[in-house]
């Protein structure tokens, strides 16, 4: 049972995030202005990591690895700033759909960084999987359904992913090094940091006051569920079954997403939707298809 652990664990993670493509538009960025809603989730996660970190008992972290969590946390940073940039204006489908790239990415990584080979299946995967994530980017509004973003969430989502897959592949050495705890302490107070000036000034003007019950929710969900919980997650599936195999449970994310979506009402699949997403599906498939490891 034990093995099978982290695979569960990918699997909620990433019905997480899909959910998070609809439930974050209660809240930005018509109650938070998206730039405010990151430094406060990124805050709140690193006040509750060092409150939880007094119970560890673990030795520091090393000053030789500062730089590489200096890496981490500018990649993520970027990576969650344009991730809810975009949710405010991407459809949800398109948004679930565009993430499904990020594990395509992971392996053109392991290509020119760590120098792995790939067979032409996996180049033929990697084509196919950026022509149809950037079909969508570039023609979603035209054969959009219902609902439909804008082309600058469909390009903030695409880069969200791409720098999201970056993330996974620098952290798994501090993985292997730190526990969980151990690095979000660093990672969320880097990452605060990092972005404060972007957002500090629409963080004084959240009007606190007038939010519903939906909307508290919604920024709970965002904060403790798609921020705090699938972090600790991510680094505990990448240190016991890797970088590659993480970015490929980003998969699951188009069916959670159309699947709520389309309950809720906030968005409907389409001919051109299913046609890029298969297109992708396809290219993660040839890409996946052999075990690849980081």
């Amino acid at each position: 049972m034990q093995k099978y652990l982290p695979y569960f664990a990918m699997v909620v993670v990433n019905l997480i995030y899909a959910l998070n493509f609809s439930i974050a538009k209660e809240v930005t960025p018509h109650a938070i202005a998206p730039d405010a809603l990151v430094v406060l989730r990124l805050a709140v996660c690193w006040f509750v990591v060092w409150f939880l970190g007094f119970f560890e008992d673990r030795p520091a972290v090393k000053k030789t690895d500062f730089l590489r969590f200096f890496a981490v946390a500018l990649v993520s940073a970027v990576a969650m700033a344009a991730y809810i940039q975009g949710i405010g204006e991407v459809a949800p489908i398109n948004g679930a759909i565009i993430y499904t790239f990020g594990p395509i990415f992971v392996v053109l990584i392991s290509y020119f960084v760590f120098k792995e080979k790939l067979p032409a299946s996996k180049w033929i995967g990697i084509i196919l999987g950026f022509l149809g994530a950037l079909a969508l980017v570039l023609f979603g509004a035209k054969f959009a359904g219902k609902t439909y973003g804008t082309l600058r969430g469909d390009v903030l989502m695409f880069v969200g992913t791409t720098t999201h897959g970056l993330y996974l592949i620098l952290v798994r050495p501090l993985a292997q090094k730190y526990t969980s705890l151990q690095i979000l302490k660093v990672y969320f107070g880097l990452a605060t940091l990092m972005l404060l000036p972007l957002g500090y000034k629409d963080l004084l003007l959240i009007d606190w006051a007038n939010f519903s019950l939906q909307t508290w929710f919604a920024l709970a969900y965002v904060v403790f569920a798609a921020t705090l919980f699938t972090f600790f997650t991510n680094n505990y599936t990448v240190k016991h079954v890797g970088s590659s195999v993480t970015a490929l449970f980003i998969f699951t994310q188009p069916l959670f997403a159309a699947l709520y979506a389309q309950l809720m009402g906030k968005d409907e699949m389409n001919t051109f939707k299913l046609l890029c997403g298969a297109t992708i599906c396809l290219g993660l498939y040839l890409v996946t298809r052999q075990k690849n490891t980081f």
